[in-house]
């Protein structure tokens, strides 16, 4: 069975009596995964990291464990096994990145043997003298992942983390939680209001949506629940392919007089569905795909939970 780093079963939260924040939360973040906690922005994320990071007060401590503990008997030493990021990264701009770095060790009690190796994994061991105002988002997001795995935790937080970046940057810091992760063998847990990126990097997947958890399972569990996708093709009249269409056993909707809807499986057998089209001699005029993960993922978290 594996080992969950974090657990949280049935957390109800709440800033005033009127609405409640979360509402009966529960999430299992496995050991050694990447865990993308994914929702739209004010769906909740951000107020659960606060919480798993003991910057809110929990209402009910009980409802939260980390290394398979209540977190509030493990408070303030249990902080040293994890590394965090929440909203904005802090840094001393008028310093240098390893003088940053420097003082986040010397505050974290860590090993400041480990800068340099640090450095060096978040691609940042060439500009360490330079002082952090003339530093892109990106290398300010990196330099913060690289503060925040000082003291080698074994649990790395991290709220929003490609968010502003451009799309170069994006594609840094994904590539980069991927080695820690693979490296370092850190659980790590990210959330996003992004589907793309959280498909592109994380192996399990919980999703919120107005405080409520809506699916919680691995990236592929996810991807089979909207696996069933459709296209709509142009064509002419619709009335002259029935016969071709029934012949390659393709199942349609006549969308309109000139329009065909069919479905498939899975956008990996789009192509296949379209060869048989075109040797039955039914010809394509414009194609549109419907369907699939981010129309399921989209319908998931814009419904009204009343």
């Amino acid at each position: 069975m594996t080992e969950n780093i974090i657990e949280i079963d049935h957390l109800n939260f709440s800033f005033n009596k009127y609405k409640k924040v979360l509402d009966d939360l529960s999430l299992h973040i496995p050991k050694g995964s990447i865990y993308g906690f994914l929702g739209q922005n004010g769906a909740g994320k951000s107020t659960t990291m606060r919480l798993i990071t003991g910057l809110i007060n929990q209402q009910n401590s009980s409802n939260i464990k980390l290394f398979g503990a209540p977190i509030e008997s493990q408070i303030p030493y249990v902080f040293q096994k994890i590394g965090s990021i929440i909203e904005t990264p802090t840094l001393y701009l008028h310093l240098s990145c390893l003088q940053n770095m420097e003082i986040i060790a010397q505050i974290k009690q860590a090993d400041k043997t480990q800068i340099q190796d640090i450095l060096k994994l978040v691609e940042l061991d060439n500009v360490q003298n330079m002082k952090t105002k003339q530093f892109s988002l990106g290398m300010k997001q990196r330099l913060s992942i690289g503060m925040a795995l000082l003291g080698n935790p074994e649990l790395l937080i991290l709220d929003e983390p490609v968010n502003g970046l451009d799309p170069q940057g994006i594609i840094d810091v994904r590539l980069l939680l991927k080695k820690i992760n693979k490296e370092k063998g850190t659980t790590i847990l990210i959330s996003s209001h992004l589907l793309a990126e959280i498909e592109k990097t994380c192996t399990h997947v919980g999703i919120i949506h107005q405080g409520k958890v809506q699916f919680e399972g691995k990236l592929e569990d996810l991807k089979n629940n909207a696996q069933s996708q459709t296209i709509r093709i142009k064509t002419d009249k619709v009335e002259h392919h029935i016969a071709k269409l029934n012949a390659i056993d393709i199942a349609y909707t006549a969308f309109s007089d000139s329009e065909l809807e069919l479905n498939v499986i899975s956008e990996a057998s789009i192509p296949e569905v379209l060869k048989k089209i075109v040797l039955a001699d039914i010809p394509v005029y414009s194609l549109i795909k419907t369907g699939g993960l981010e129309d399921w993922f989209m319908n998931l978290t814009q419904k009204d939970n009343g």
